[in-house]
């Protein structure tokens, strides 16, 4: 059951147990139609009504409390179902909040990644490029570029 919807039969349950004792006041009539016994809760169509049949007495006072007992029952068992269901709810709200707080963090690093990558992309490039006087100090820059990037992506 979705826990709102406990809720939302709370009220609910009261009235069904009040209407299982009205129901129990319900008559049905014994009807005798050309030696052919039916039961019906309405009068006999044909006027020759055998008997009115008390299908339930009326509940006594024990019945009554035992109702009553079951009801308090039931309604501290939805207490509880409640109660587990606003943990859970709090437990989903901090997971949530944890994953986006992580998430949040995944995007930074990637970012940085990223941004980690071109830099030592462009390293490359330019030690291609670079005359040979300036061929050292480029495989110094590429190395760092590339030490930098292993060091914060290449960890996984």
């Amino acid at each position: 059951m979705r826990p709102g919807r406990a809720r939302a039969l709370h009220p609910w349950l009261g009235l069904a147990l009040s209407l299982s004792f009205t129901a129990a006041h319900a008559a049905a009539y014994r009807c005798d139609d050309a030696g052919r016994i039916t039961y019906t809760n309405l009068p006999c169509p044909s006027g020759r009504q055998t008997e009115i049949v008390d299908r339930a007495p009326t509940p006594s006072e024990q019945d009554r409390a035992a109702a009553e007992a079951r009801q308090r029952s039931q309604r501290a068992q939805l207490t509880v179902i409640e109660q587990g269901h606003e943990r859970e709810r709090a437990q989903d709200a901090k997971a949530a909040a944890l994953a986006a707080w992580r998430n949040a963090g995944r995007g930074k690093e990637l970012a940085a990644c990223s941004k980690l990558a071109l830099r030592a992309k462009r390293a490359r490039e330019d030690l291609d490029v670079a005359p040979s006087r300036d061929r050292t100090a480029q495989r110094a820059r590429l190395r760092r570029a590339d030490d930098d990037y292993a060091a914060l992506c290449r960890k996984r």
